[in-house]
C-alpha cells in the first residue's frame, strides 16, 4: 500500500504501519492444552463458565520476526528497546490499576520481563490504553462506556462503586494452574537486516 498524501488520516498512513510480526514457526500439538474460562470479581467470587478455549501450554515457547520499519515510523526513531519498554510499562499500568484490585489467591501470576498479553478471552483491560488515559477516574470513564455498549447484559453500572472497570479477571484454569488468560514473556533478539526474533 503507498502512503496517501492527500489524506493523512487514511488508514494506510498509520506509524504502526512500521511495525510487522511474521506468523509463528509451527509448533507441535504437544504444545496445545485446553483451558477452562474463568472470570473473578474484584470480591473473589470467581464463576467457572462451562466454556473452555484451546491454549498454549504453559511454559511453551513461541518464535516471530518483528520487523521495525523506520520509513514508516517517527523520524526519532523507534528500537525494540523501546518497545519493550512501552510493554513493560503497560503492564505496570495494568497492574496498578486493574489487577491490583482483584484478589489473586490461588492464582499463579509467571514473572515476566517483558509481559504482553496475547489472544483472545483476555480481557478489555489488557488491549487498551484506558488506564493511561483516564488515571483514577478509569472505573468510571470506563465503566460507563461500558454500561453504554452493554446495557443489560455485564451490570457495568456498578464498576465505579467497585473501583475497578470492568469488574471480572479474565483468568486460565487447567487442572494444574490458574492463570491470567494470555499472560505471556517477551524477549527480543536483534537478526540480519535489522529484523528481531521475538520468543514469547
Amino acid at each position: 500500500l503507498r502512503l496517501n498524501q492527500q489524506r493523512p488520516s487514511d488508514a494506510v498512513n498509520d506509524v504502526l504501519r512500521g511495525l510487522r510480526i511474521s506468523d509463528s514457526a509451527p509448533l507441535p500439538c504437544t504444545a496445545l492444552t485446553i483451558a477452562r474460562k474463568v472470570d473473578r470479581d474484584a470480591g473473589g467470587h470467581q464463576s467457572e463458565l462451562n466454556l473452555y478455549r484451546e491454549c498454549l501450554t504453559p511454559g511453551t515457547e513461541v518464535s516471530l520476526a518483528l520487523t521495525l520499519d523506520s520509513s514508516f515510523l517517527p523520524p526519532k526513531g523507534f528500537t525494540a528497546d523501546d518497545l519493550a519498554q512501552a510493554l513493560a510499562g503497560f503492564a505496570a499500568q495494568n497492574d496498578a490499576h486493574f489487577i491490583s484490585k482483584f484478589p489473586l489467591q490461588q492464582v499463579d501470576i509467571p514473572q515476566a520481563q517483558t509481559p504482553l498479553y496475547m489472544g483472545g478471552g483476555a480481557g478489555y483491560a489488557t488491549k487498551t490504553v484506558s488506564y493511561a488515559l483516564y488515571g483514577d477516574r478509569q472505573p468510571s470513564a470506563v465503566g460507563s462506556m461500558m454500561q453504554r455498549a452493554y446495557p443489560k447484559k455485564h451490570r457495568h453500572d456498578r464498576d465505579a462503586g467497585l473501583g475497578v472497570a470492568p469488574h471480572m479477571l479474565k483468568l486460565a484454569g487447567t487442572a494444574e494452574r490458574l492463570q491470567p488468560m494470555g499472560l505471556c514473556d517477551v524477549k527480543l533478539e536483534p537478526l540480519e537486516g535489522g529484523a528481531h526474533a521475538a520468543q514469547v
